[in-house]
């Protein structure tokens, strides 16, 4: 194994047999990976959402813009632009090329996760108020506000078509909505607060994960269980292959790759306390507690 240090604080491991490049954030949070696979992001606790070119394993850009916790990020579609929640109360959107904060989306409490429409108009954002909030970033405008969890909501995401938006709350419930803001069905069958979400590649599926230690797959059409892939440990983070076979999730242990068919658990890859986990074209990319950012092969 070779370690070569690029830079204070973040350090690249060459590894032969299971090959690893790390990259350091101290006290990361939360993970996104651009469309193209070219650059991550992650926020902290640090107060920090910093930008990585995966390529180089190395740090691009540092933005300083949030004063309190950063927990979640998102790429636009075109990875343009980086949304960012804070327990600072805000969202805020940055230009991707200049680093420069285009737009922030003051909430009445923290703002626990953020996601991009797929035409990357818009903006939906979870938050410790109960209410998710769609944006209209052309005006910075709120258009709908999404009613009716018991608890923060922890995750949101929008359907590959831009149709529906799904949140998850601390109430044990996911609830999907049309873009309009009617509520079309409530999905229960968590028994612990839900951590993340996430549409299959076609939409037809939802998958959430939550501190039940389980990840739910759900049908969208009709609300229906298909089926439940048991873990371990709480699960923080879930992301879809693209071609919506297999479903990789993060726990405080370690990473898992399931095929969602048989419910199987394919792969275990030891990496810690995984944060956030996202795909790049057949490697994962796994942000840990430990501060670290990997590159790990998973098939």
């Amino acid at each position: 194994m070779r370690a070569l240090r690029l830079l204070p604080g973040l350090l690249l491991v060459l590894a032969t047999a299971a090959r690893a490049d790390d990259m350091r954030h101290k006290d990361v949070a939360c993970l996104a990976v651009s469309a193209d696979g070219n650059l991550a992001a992650t926020g902290g606790w640090d107060k920090t959402v910093r930008v990585w070119d995966l390529e180089k394993a190395k740090e691009s850009r540092k933005l300083e813009a949030h004063t309190d916790a950063v927990v979640s990020v998102a790429f636009s579609p075109d990875g343009k632009l980086l949304a960012s929640g804070s327990v600072d109360k805000t969202a805020r959107v940055f230009s991707v090329e200049t680093g420069k904060e285009t737009q922030k989306l003051s909430h009445p409490s923290g703002v626990e996760s953020v996601a991009f429409s797929p035409d990357g108009k818009l903006l939906a954002t979870g938050s410790e108020d109960m209410i998710a909030r769609i944006w209209d970033l052309s005006t910075g405008k709120v258009t709908v506000k999404l009613e009716g969890h018991r608890r923060n909501v922890r995750a949101v995401a929008f359907s590959p078509d831009g149709k529906l938006v799904a949140t998850a709350s601390g109430d044990e419930t996911v609830k999907i909505w049309e873009v309009g803001g009617k509520l079309v069905r409530t999905l229960e069958g968590h028994h612990g607060r839900l951590t993340c979400l996430a549409f299959s590649p076609d939409g037809a599926t939802l998958a959430s994960g939550s501190n039940d230690q389980s990840v739910r797959v759900w049908a969208v059409a009709t609300g229906e269980s298909a089926g439940v892939l048991e873990e371990e440990q709480p699960v923080n983070a879930i992301a879809w292959t693209k071609d919506g076979k297999k479903i990789a999730s993060a726990t405080m242990k370690d990473a898992s790759l399931w095929d969602v068919s048989s419910k199987n658990r394919e792969k275990t890859i030891a990496c810690g306390n995984a944060r956030g986990i996202a795909w790049r074209g057949e490697k994962l990319v796994v942000a840990a507690s430990d501060g670290t950012v990997k590159k790990l092969e998973a098939k």
